[in-house]
């Protein structure tokens, strides 16, 4: 499982681009290489086609050379926040050394 510490959010939701002013965001697939979990390039690749077919996340095109990508929450992708948010909770309290939410996560309703 993909884990999500950054969010960005697609101004065509009801959330708006207001939310990406304020929300620390990062999009890139850069960024998720460079989270604690280490995870493999292909592993990345397959999970964020994965969610793109499920309709979760939206890809954008932000650098045509080399070709780069950014991902984005659709609604259904943000329709899942709360069960992520029940989820970490859940984690937190139950299993040792399990991933904490930076505050602003936990507090996207």
């Amino acid at each position: 499982m993909l884990m999500v510490t950054k969010l960005a959010f697609n101004s065509n939701t009801p959330l708006g681009n207001a939310n990406t002013r304020y929300m620390p965001c990062s999009k890139k697939t850069s960024s998720a290489l460079a989270s604690p979990e280490k995870i493999p390039t292909n592993r990345l690749a397959e999970r964020l086609k994965r969610l793109e077919l499920e309709g979760l996340i939206s890809k954008s095109l932000y650098q045509s050379q080399p070709k780069r990508y950014e991902y984005l929450l659709t609604q259904k992708g943000i329709d899942t926040l709360p069960i992520l948010q029940s989820l970490v909770i859940w984690g937190n309290k139950y299993i040792e050394d399990t991933w904490v939410p930076p505050k602003w996560f936990m507090q996207i309703k």
